[in-house]
């Protein structure tokens, strides 16, 4: 049984020892002239192949770093005009006075086409006017009055998170100043402009090619409609 065993062994062992003795066929060296030629130039290809793709990798973050940074100052510019346009407000004589009717007339023909509306409260959070509706009409609570609470608290202007308006189904957000009158109790005027208004200025970025930009907070997200289709969801800010 242990003749029988070995018998086969000892056969693979003799032809191995053969064909690496004896004479090889010549297919044998042609593959290995094949090997030999193409095996390094796989290597190559190889490694060529990963330092472009890291180098289009390189190029791609250099591009969205400068694209994003370039709609953040964008945004900013439209943010610090609102700020602007709430101090100018604060200037005028009817909202010192307390003719709100007359205040209302001019913060709504100044905003108009602008795709803001204009909202006064007074110190206990109350609305006194809002130029998205007729003066005089009842008027619907304010949606997320944190922000007005911390900017009349701190006395600064604040700019408030994405949120989802209830008076014209929209996101929006909203800049808050408070107004501190000589004689009286003070007041906070809310501009709250919808979100959609932006995307003219989104579009000015050059987001082509499937880029997408996205307005995130602390709380909350949102996707502008943009003209480009959205290939892929790459995030800028």
């Amino acid at each position: 049984m242990q003749a029988k065993d070995s018998a086969p062994s000892e056969t693979w062992s003799e032809r191995i020892r053969a064909f690496a003795s004896g004479p090889k066929p010549i297919g044998f060296f042609l593959f290995l002239l094949i090997a030999v030629t193409i095996i390094p130039a796989i290597g190559v290809s190889v490694v060529l192949l990963q330092r472009n793709n890291e180098a289009q990798r390189e190029v791609v973050s250099t591009l969205a770093e400068a694209m994003a940074g370039s709609i953040a100052e964008a945004v900013d510019r439209e943010l610090s005009g609102m700020s602007t346009t709430l101090r100018v407000l604060s200037t005028t004589p009817s909202l010192a006075s307390g003719d709100l009717k007359d205040f209302y007339d001019r913060a709504r023909l100044a905003l108009a086409g602008s795709g803001s509306y204009l909202r006064v409260l007074d110190e206990n959070y109350r609305l006194l006017i809002n130029t998205g509706v007729p003066f005089g009409e009842p008027l619907t609570p304010l949606n997320e009055p944190e922000t007005a609470r911390a900017a009349l608290k701190g006395g600064v202007t604040i700019t408030s998170g994405v949120f989802f308006g209830k008076l014209h189904g929209k996101w929006s957000f909203k800049v808050v100043k408070p107004y501190f009158p000589e004689n009286g109790p003070p007041r906070i005027l809310v501009m709250t402009r919808n979100a959609d208004t932006l995307v003219d200025v989104l579009s000015q970025q050059m987001l082509r090619g499937g880029w997408n930009a996205r307005w995130s907070t602390r709380t909350t997200s949102w996707w502008p409609r943009l003209s480009c289709p959205p290939m892929s969801e790459r995030r800028f800010f």
